[in-house]
């Protein structure tokens, strides 16, 4: 090759360098790869996204289990009486929040909003969601029984008063007072005004607690009528025996004889009671072996109806069912050596009808008589010591059941039942000889159980029971005095009140022998029979039981002979 050819050659290959070079530096600037190149151009990588919490305040909390979420995850448990919150996970920044609650708080319950809970985050952590808690309000309410009168009023903690009208119609009806109360939140229900028109005394069960998460309606206001009347039948009294009348004042219990007392029924009266609606007085005559009807009328005056033989039955005492529909009498035949008669009663008349059976005999003389509140059972004292137990059929028909005939303690002379009744309950029998309570639980086919007797005075006779079922008195014949005891509503147990109470005395005997006591049903007052003074006793009880005596009246205008033999209460 000639020196020119070869100068020529140089100089285009430097040319070609310088290009390439520049070129490779060009591409460096741009951050570009040389061609086809897989490696790194040397640049450096975009900066990462940043991200940031969310949260806030909290106010008013006070129950636990709040549970928050944001954007419908990321659960937030928050304790009871925080202040702030935060969540674990952060959101990036232009990403959504939305923060809700997913489980109020209880213990109290409270209802929980949420303010600025939703938006986007926005380059710092955020900290304005707020939480407002309130506790949850409901209601007080509950079910009145009993209600005859008008102007019962309720309050609920003092306040915030109710007037529950009488039902229409109906045995029972709701309540529920118009103020909400809060959740956690004490309540008590109370009776400010009691219903008049008949007078009644209402009392509250169930009615104090704490409001949980729910409405209450388990308060029951159960109201009882006052004693109206008090009537006594005094054997002997005058030339053939009668039936003294009183009215009871229904704040005090006192007594006032009734215009025209004592009023004529047979002769040698010895048991009394009340039809179930207040319309007619029956009495027993042991000395005629017959059953008086008397009209009762509002001012208590009793005008006689007529009688009904008990069929070579001499009639000890009497029952009516509390359906009103059956009326027996307890006693003794002069053929058989125990008996009861039953009668069917009009419910309109009073008018007594013979049931087919009577008098159904019994093998021992029979004394007091208690019929269950259901109507099924009729329980009777056997002299001396076996308490008979008898089915009540749908015609009033009797039949003795398994139970029957159980043994007692000694000298068993009166009977009471648990007034709740139902498919089991209890029953008591009083004993003359050994001085105490025979006690038996029972079922609804008239098996019995014998428990623990209670013990009593000398000469036990007698028997009462608060219609509540809450505690039982007897007489003490012997004593001039009253036995009182509580009973265990679940197992029917008898525990002591304590010392006997004395009863009245007006004609200075020795002992005014109590022979029968009764109690008022609204449970305020109990009316004691001193046969051997012809006096009635009152006694207030106090809501544990305890007895005292306010007064003693005359039964009788014959007082020293009267004989005061028994007592109703209605």
């Amino acid at each position: 090759m000639s020196l020119r050819h070869s100068g020529r050659a140089h100089w285009a290959m430097a040319r070609a360098a310088a290009a390439s070079v520049l070129m490779g530096l060009l591409l460096s600037a741009c951050g570009g790869g040389g061609g086809g190149s897989t490696g790194s151009s040397g640049g450096s990588p975009p900066p990462p996204t940043q991200s940031f919490t969310v949260g806030g305040s909290i106010t008013g909390l006070t129950g636990s289990g709040l549970v928050l979420q944001d954007n419908g995850g990321d659960s937030l448990a928050v304790a009871a009486g925080s202040k702030t919150f935060t969540f674990s996970t952060s959101v990036a920044t232009g990403s959504k929040y939305a923060v809700t609650v997913l489980t109020a708080p209880t213990s109290p319950a409270q209802t929980c909003t949420v303010a600025s809970g939703s938006g986007s985050v926005n380059g710092a952590n955020l900290t304005s969601v707020a939480i407002s808690c309130t506790n949850s309000t409901y209601t007080v309410g509950g079910t009145v029984t009993g209600l005859t009168g008008a102007g019962l009023v309720l309050q609920d903690n003092g306040g915030n008063s109710l007037t529950v009208p009488a039902p229409s119609g109906t045995a029972s009806a709701s309540f529920t007072f118009s103020t909400a109360v809060a959740s956690g939140s004490a309540y008590a229900v109370t009776v400010s005004t009691q219903p008049t028109g008949p007078a009644q005394i209402c009392s509250v069960t169930d009615g104090s607690g704490t409001l949980g998460a729910s409405n209450v309606t388990t308060v029951q206001v159960n109201c009882a009528n006052v004693g109206r009347f008090v009537f006594v039948a005094n054997n002997s009294d005058g030339a053939q025996g009668d039936v003294a009348a009183f009215t009871i004042t229904s704040s005090t219990g006192a007594l006032t004889q009734v215009s025209g007392s004592p009023f004529l029924a047979d002769q040698g009266p010895n048991g009394v009671v009340v039809d179930p609606t207040g319309q007619f007085v029956y009495v027993s005559n042991g000395a005629t072996s017959d059953v008086s009807r008397l009209l009762l009328d509002a001012t208590g005056a009793l005008t006689l109806r007529g009688q009904f033989n008990t069929t070579s039955s001499v009639p000890e005492s009497l029952a009516i069912a509390p359906s009103g529909a059956f009326l027996y009498t307890a006693g003794h035949g002069t053929s058989v050596t125990g008996t009861i008669s039953g009668f069917t009663r009009d419910l309109v008349s009073g008018s007594l009808t013979g049931i087919s059976t009577h008098p159904f005999e019994l093998s021992h003389a029979q004394l007091g008589i208690a019929i269950d509140p259901t109507s099924h059972l009729i329980f009777s004292a056997g002299d001396p010591h076996f308490l008979a137990i008898d089915s009540i059929a749908a015609d009033g028909t009797l039949t003795e059941t398994p139970g029957s005939e159980t043994a007692t303690s000694e000298g068993l002379s009166g009977v009471a039942v648990w007034p709740k009744g139902g498919s089991t309950g209890y029953v008591y029998t009083t004993n003359n000889i050994t001085g105490n309570v025979s006690a038996f639980s029972y079922d609804s086919s008239g098996n019995v159980t014998a428990l623990a007797p209670g013990n009593a005075g000398h000469g036990t006779v007698g028997i009462a029971m608060d219609p509540a079922g809450k505690f039982l008195y007897v007489t003490n014949f012997d004593d001039g005095t009253l036995s009182g005891f509580s009973i265990n509503a679940q197992t029917g147990a008898l525990t002591s009140l304590g010392a006997d109470v004395a009863t009245g005395n007006l004609n200075g005997v020795a002992n005014p022998g109590p022979i029968d006591a009764k109690i008022d049903p609204s449970s305020q007052f109990l009316y004691c029979v001193n046969k051997l003074d012809g006096s009635v006793s009152l006694f207030t009880i106090s809501e544990q039981g305890a007895l005292h005596r306010v007064a003693t009246y005359l039964a009788g205008p014959d007082a020293t002979g009267a004989g005061s033999a028994a007592i109703a209460v209605y």
